[in-house]
C-alpha cells in the first residue's frame, strides 16, 4: 500500500516502540434512514477492498435524532501491514 502523505500519522523519531506502542486506526461513519441499511453499506465497504487487508477493531451505533439518515454505524479499522509497498 502506498502511503499518502496526507493521511499518514507522523511519529516522533525518539519514539520508544517497546514503551510506546503506536496502533494508528481509522473509522468510517454509515448512515441510513433505515436500520439495518448501514450494516449492509459497512459490508460492500469492506468487500471492495478485497485485496487490502482490514483488520476491524470496534463498531459503535448511534441515532441522529432529528436527522434525514438517523441510524448511524461507525466502523474502527486499521489497515493491515503491508511490507511489499
Amino acid at each position: 500500500m502506498k502511503h499518502d502523505p496526507d493521511t499518514c500519522l507522523l511519529v516522533p523519531s525518539d519514539l520508544d516502540w517497546d514503551v510506546d506502542p503506536v496502533q494508528p486506526m481509522a473509522s468510517m461513519l454509515f448512515t441510513s434512514d433505515n436500520p439495518t441499511e448501514p450494516f449492509a453499506k459497512a459490508a460492500r465497504w469492506l468487500a471492495g477492498y478485497d485485496s487490502v487487508e482490514i483488520n476491524v477493531i470496534d463498531t459503535s451505533w448511534k441515532v441522529f435524532h432529528g436527522e434525514e439518515e438517523p441510524y448511524g454505524l461507525r466502523v474502527y479499522f486499521s489497515f493491515g501491514d503491508d511490507e511489499e509497498d
